[in-house]
């Protein structure tokens, strides 16, 4: 997994994302900082609340709500073949705002 991730301003004016709540767009950047080199993700909104809200008072059930939203936008989805997985490049939309870094290290170093 990229040890970096970058994102684009661009998308706080994207006319999708302004229309989501605080914790839909706080969820977004989540699952864009934590999901694998191919953008997926376990869809466990208890796992994902715990990893991206670990101090808030936030239920799984408005974690899965986000989800939903950000799913219904074309931001994410859930994986229709492989139950359990969150695909956070379902769209253009991951790919205009989102760039891996990945950190290259010299052998033996």
């Amino acid at each position: 997994m990229a040890n970096r991730r970058m994102i684009s301003s661009s998308v706080w004016g994207d006319e999708k994302f302004i229309t989501f709540n605080d914790v839909t767009r706080l969820v977004w950047f989540g699952l864009i900082t934590n999901v694998d080199d191919q953008g997926r993700m376990q869809d466990n909104p208890l796992l994902i609340k715990a990893k991206l809200f670990p101090a808030d008072r936030k239920s799984a059930g408005s974690i899965s709500n986000a989800i939903d939203q950000l799913s219904d936008a074309g931001m994410e989805g859930r994986e229709p073949y492989k139950p359990g997985i969150i695909r956070a490049d379902t769209s253009d939309k991951f790919i205009k705002y989102y760039r891996q870094q990945v950190t290259q290290t010299k052998a033996g170093a």
